[in-house]
């Protein structure tokens, strides 16, 4: 293939294209064999040989965990959310609405120490 070189306008001035060497013909790689996949029980076959065992029995014990019936709680002990009456010199000019969003943080903050 003949370019005449006036008419070649995308390369660097010196980059002298008559020395670049002829490139070999070769062939092209086959394509990649993929395995399809028809049902989930492949997939799921094909996904535990990629897990180490102590990783299946960690999702085999949540698994259980998750199917099991949750164990009746008792109810945590909630507090009245009643304000104070007279509220501290300090809180004044502070909205009721900010405090009733700030105490009981303070409240879980403290059972927590």
């Amino acid at each position: 293939m003949e370019v005449p070189e006036d008419q070649l306008t995308h390369w660097h001035p010196r980059f002298n294209v008559d020395e670049v060497p002829d490139m070999e013909p070769a062939k092209l790689p086959q394509l990649p064999t993929v395995e399809k996949l028809a049902t989930a029980q492949e997939v799921l076959a094909g996904a535990r040989s990629l897990m180490s065992p102590r990783m299946e029995k960690t999702l085999s014990d949540l698994a259980q965990l998750t199917t099991e019936p949750s164990s009746p709680r008792s109810p945590s002990p909630t507090l009245p959310a009643t304000p104070p009456a007279t509220p501290p010199a300090a809180l004044k000019g502070v909205s009721q609405a900010l405090l009733e969003r700030i105490r009981p943080r303070r409240r879980r903050s403290s059972w927590c120490r």
